[in-house]
């Protein structure tokens, strides 16, 4: 039904056979393994059967994805955008803008299943279901653990960056995390069953805020994680305690949550089992090196 519009006393509908004139700006995603952006068009057409706006998104003319809005929210949309935004642009309503994001959501979520993973630009991510492992390549050691990271693609030539939040370290400081190249940041992921490691560069500029690292311009390698995988177990368990013994939700501190001993203790034992296998994998090799004469 048309939307009332106080100012005129009358109702404001859309003509569906003009609804494919309104221009919509486009979008824009980065492919975070090349670092490579391109950008998405938006369109509009209509069902005029069954009443609807058909919002695409497409790529070089090949239609990503689509989503349907029924007439009447489409009008409120666009009466909210001509009369109550200050651009009067559509792409810039809420709730529109809702529309938009969740369209390319899909699409991005429906990518990572080919290990292709894009990121739209000016947008917060987050990887929080799963556990964090820092490695030394230096030394091929775990030392510590963190419980999730937040990423940005902020667009117009400003660098990618990544916060990784409450680290416990184990024989490190946070200052030596603060050594480009040195150390890996993989976060083991539960809901997207990949591995993302994360690298800095010589380039990157990396900082210290509170029990945090904040790196720019970091690079990122990803790899399958699932089931089968020989540390799935161990961040399944790592997710269960951190619900038990994390923090409330609603609060976001998540670090005065996370200092209890025992949390702590449970991610010292991670980095613990850890050193153990290494040196289980170290001893094996060196009998493997050893010819015996019979």
């Amino acid at each position: 039904m048309p939307v009332f519009n106080p100012k005129t006393n009358e109702n404001d509908f859309v003509d569906l056979s003009l609804v494919d004139k309104i221009a919509i700006d486009p979008e824009f995603l980065t492919d975070m393994l090349t670092d490579k952006k391109f950008k998405v068009e938006l369109s509009l057409s209509a069902d005029q059967e069954s009443e609807e706006v058909v919002l695409h998104a497409k790529k070089n003319d090949v239609e990503l994805e689509n989503t349907r809005i029924i007439l009447q929210d489409f009008e409120e949309m666009l009466f909210n955008a001509l009369n109550n935004v200050k651009s009067q642009r559509l792409e810039d309503d809420e709730e529109f803008k809702s529309r938009v994001q969740q369209l390319i959501d899909t699409y991005i979520k429906k990518s990572s299943k080919d290990n292709n993973h894009y990121a739209m630009t000016g947008l917060d991510y987050i990887l929080d279901k799963g556990i964090g492992i820092i490695r030394d390549t230096k030394t091929n050691q775990d030392v510590g653990t963190f419980e999730s990271v937040t990423y940005l693609y902020p667009g117009n030539s400003y660098p990618n960056l990544l916060t990784v939040k409450d680290i416990i370290l184990y024989g490190r400081t946070m200052e030596e995390l603060q050594q480009s190249d040195r150390y890996e940041l993989a976060y083991y992921s539960l809901d997207c069953q990949y591995i993302y490691s994360f690298m800095s560069t010589d380039h990157s500029n990396i900082e210290i805020i509170n029990n945090n690292l904040s790196i720019n311009k970091f690079q990122l390698v990803t790899d399958a994680f699932g089931p089968t995988h020989s540390y799935f177990q161990t961040v399944k368990e790592a997710q269960e305690q951190k619900l038990k013994f994390g923090p409330n939700k609603d609060s976001g501190d998540i670090l005065s949550e996370l200092e209890s001993d025992k949390f702590r203790a449970s991610r010292l034992a991670i980095l613990e089992a850890s050193k153990a296998k290494q040196k289980q994998a170290q001893l094996e090799k060196q009998f493997s090196d050893i010819e015996f004469d019979f």
